[in-house]
């Protein structure tokens, strides 16, 4: 009988034969599998999750967000130990240092600050500023594949409705100094806990002022995570406001939707290909869609990416591994995804559609392209 050890090692001769750099299949392994973490008195560590800068990241040009792997609840060949990744005894990445990078938390919850760095402890660690300036932790999507709440055991509660464009600015600006903005090179404002259009529109048109008006202008450039803006009202409102003319869409599965996220998120695909259509109408010239890679069988990822690429309807695609932060998500990776063939179809299939990829240092949406590098 094959083990799950037998097909790792089946995977990492399958890298050799298409000179695909083993740091990478370990890159992607950790998210799949997980990894072990041991005191020294080699008592198992009760967390969810570590943050981990893996040597490949600094050592490509492009710099990535430290990966987020999940402490395995069960088999897995990988451990941390002693600042080393270990896979089944013999440390990889060619014995260099894996250092853990906490996000700062200060005074407060890293989710709850209203803010937050996800490139923090790279080589330019202010090179992306999010902004959740509403955040109660009760986010409706209610989406079974999501580690909210499950990672950090941290009971979110914003002590206010919203925080102020005025409020977080200040705040931003008396942690990190005003020249920190000389840095960043685009703001993303999360979305997902305003509830109307309007009042995530205002607010990215009111925070994008006040900040002209107190560093001057800048280079900086406003995005948003804007899949809620969904009316061509909105649509309209929101591609006047932001610098770069792109509607981003997080399109998690194509199958199963109603099934693994609330109705809130699980709108029907024919519902989301009207969207996209109004978008491009309204003049956005780049739709980018955000795949989480992991749950759908490769079949119903080609069948349907077929359709939206006859449509015209996606221009780029941001690739994400699905990672089980708890051992009860693993049911819902498919079982074609624990191999890297897998990935390495999809990847293939896209090139050969000719849709772009997301850059592989893009937060949380680059971690199978490091098979191309």
């Amino acid at each position: 009988m094959t083990t799950e050890r037998d097909n790792l090692e089946k995977q990492l001769c399958i890298c050799e034969r298409q000179n695909i750099n083993q740091d990478a299949l370990h890159c992607i392994h950790l998210q799949i599998w997980g990894i072990r973490r041991w005191e020294e008195k080699n008592s198992e560590l009760n967390y969810k999750e570590l943050h981990l800068k893996l040597p490949p990241n600094e050592d490509s040009e492009l710099f990535s967000v430290p990966k987020k792997i999940p402490i395995a609840s069960g088999y897995t060949p990988y451990e941390y130990i002693d600042n080393k990744i270990i896979y089944n005894g013999s440390p990889i990445f060619n014995n260099k240092p894996v250092i853990e990078v906490p996000l700062p938390e200060k005074d407060k919850p890293r989710y709850l600050k209203g803010y937050s760095f996800p490139f923090w402890g790279t080589k330019s660690p202010y090179y992306e500023l999010r902004l959740n300036p509403k955040n109660t932790g009760r986010c409706p999507g209610k989406c079974l594949f999501c580690h909210r709440g499950y990672s950090t055991g941290i009971k979110l509660t914003q002590t206010k409705d919203i925080l102020l464009p005025e409020e977080l600015l200040n705040v931003i600006i008396n942690n990190h100094g005003i020249e920190v903005f000389d840095h960043v090179s685009h703001i993303s404002i999360i979305t997902e806990l305003f509830g109307k259009e309007d009042l995530f529109l205002n607010y990215i048109g009111n925070f994008k002022n006040l900040l002209n008006k107190t560093v001057g202008e800048s280079k900086t450039k406003f995005g948003g995570c804007a899949q809620d803006i969904r009316s061509k009202e909105g649509l309209r409102k929101l591609y006047t406001i932001i610098d770069e003319k792109r509607y981003s869409f997080t399109l998690e599965v194509f199958e199963n939707r109603s099934k693994i996220m609330g109705k809130y998120k699980a709108l029907p695909l024919e519902d989301i290909i009207i969207i996209l259509k109004n978008a491009r109408k309204i003049g956005f010239d780049e739709i980018k869609l955000n795949y989480i890679a992991g749950i759908d069988s490769f079949l119903t990822f080609k069948n349907w990416i077929r359709i939206f690429r006859d449509l015209k309807l996606i221009d780029t695609i941001g690739l994400s591994i699905f990672t089980a932060f708890f051992p009860g998500q693993l049911k819902l990776r498919h079982h074609e995804a624990w191999d890297i063939e897998y990935y390495l179809k999809i990847i293939d299939l896209v090139k050969e559609l000719n849709i772009r990829f997301y850059k592989s240092n893009c937060f949380e949406m680059g971690y199978p392209l490091q098979l191309l590098q």
